[in-house]
C-alpha cells in the first residue's frame, strides 16, 4: 500500500506474519532525526553497568518529554526508534507538518541542552551529536503482545537503511552539536545561524540567542567557564576536542567546524 507522503507499508508474507502481526515501513525521500551520544564505546568500557543504563535512561525521557513539548499532539505522524543506543525519528508524511525540518532541528537542540544539563551532576556530561536529513529508511514494527512489559513474551524492533548508516558516519568525528544534511538547509528557511562544517557535507546549526540558560545549565557559570573547568576534570581527549569546538561555534566565534576523523584511526574507535 502506497502511503501519501512517500512511506509504503506492506505485510510479511511468511507464516511469523500470522503470529506477530508485524509491517514494514519504507521510503526513498524520508526526513529522519538522528541522535547519537558522543564516546559511547569509551563509556561503556569505562564506568560500571549502573551508570551506563542511567545514562541511557535520560537520554530517552528527555527525548520522549522534549518530543511532547515540540510536537504535542502532533506526535502520531512520527515513526520512533531506538537505534542501538541512539534515537532515530521519521516523518510519516511529507506535508502532514510545516517548517517539520526545523522543528526536528529544534527537537534535537531541545534534548541535547536537557541531557547535558541532566548528566553533569556526574562529573561527565553526556555529550550528544545529532543530525537531520532525508534519504531511505526502513522501520519494522511489530503490534503489542499483552497489555505489560511483564506480559509480554517478545519484543522485537527494527530500524535501518543506507541513510541510517550514512548519518552515523557523517557525525564521526564531529564536536558535539546539532547539523543538518547540505541539501535540505533551505527547509530551514532561516539559515543565519548556520556554521560551516569542513567537508562541505553538513552545517551546524547553532542555537539562537539565550537558548543556554547558564544558572540552569552550567549552575551559574558562562560556557567558557564550564567548559575549562570539564577540560580539568577529563582526562579524555576526545571529549575534550569536542566541548571546544563547541563552545567556540555557539558562541559565534567560529565559522568552520573542523573534524578529527581523518587525524587517528585509533581515536575514531572511541569516538
Amino acid at each position: 500500500m502506497k502511503v501519501k507522503g512517500g512511506l509504503k507499508q506492506f505485510q510479511m508474507d511468511q507464516p511469523i506474519q500470522r503470529s506477530l502481526n508485524a509491517k514494514w515501513l519504507t521510503g526513498d525521500d524520508i526526513l529522519i532525526a538522528y541522535l547519537d551520544l558522543c564516546g559511547t564505546k569509551f563509556f561503556y568500557s569505562t564506568f560500571p553497568l549502573k551508570q551506563q543504563i542511567e545514562r541511557i535512561e535520560r537520554v530517552v525521557s528527555n527525548a520522549w518529554a522534549e518530543f511532547d513539548n515540540v510536537f504535542g499532539d502532533d506526535q502520531k505522524v512520527f515513526y520512533v526508534h531506538i537505534y542501538a543506543d541512539s534515537i532515530v525519528a521519521v516523518q510519516k508524511q511529507k506535508d502532514q507538518i510545516a517548517a517539520c525540518t526545523k522543528k526536528f532541528v529544534n527537537w534535537l537542540l531541545r534534548v541535547q541542552r536537557q541531557i547535558l544539563y541532566d548528566s553533569d551532576g556526574g562529573g561527565t556530561p553526556t555529550l550528544s551529536r545529532g543530525l537531520v536529513k532525508r534519504g531511505k529508511y526502513f522501520g519494522l514494527l511489530f503490534d503489542k503482545f499483552g497489555t505489560s512489559i511483564e506480559d509480554t513474551v517478545i519484543n522485537l524492533s527494527l530500524v535501518g537503511g543506507p541513510t541510517i548508516v550514512e548519518m552515523d558516519e557523517a557525525l564521526k568525528g564531529l564536536p558535539m552539536g546539532i547539523y543538518i544534511d547540505n541539501s535540505i538547509v533551505a527547509e530551514l528557511q532561516d539559515t543565519s545561524t548556520l556554521v560551516n562544517v569542513e567537508g562541505g557535507r553538513l552545517q551546524f546549526v547553532k542555537p539562537e540567542d539565550g537558548f543556554y540558560d547558564m544558572h540552569k545549565i552550567f549552575g551559574g557559570e558562562g560556557v567558557d567557564e564550564w567548559v575549562n573547568r570539564m577540560v580539568q576534570e577529563s582526562e579524555n581527549e576526545t571529549f575534550i576536542d569536542k566541548l571546544r569546538q563547541w563552545a567556540d561555534a555557539v558562541q559565534a566565534r567560529s565559522n568552520l567546524i573542523k573534524s578529527r576523523r581523518k587525524e587517528n584511526a585509533e581515536v575514531w574507535v572511541r569516538a
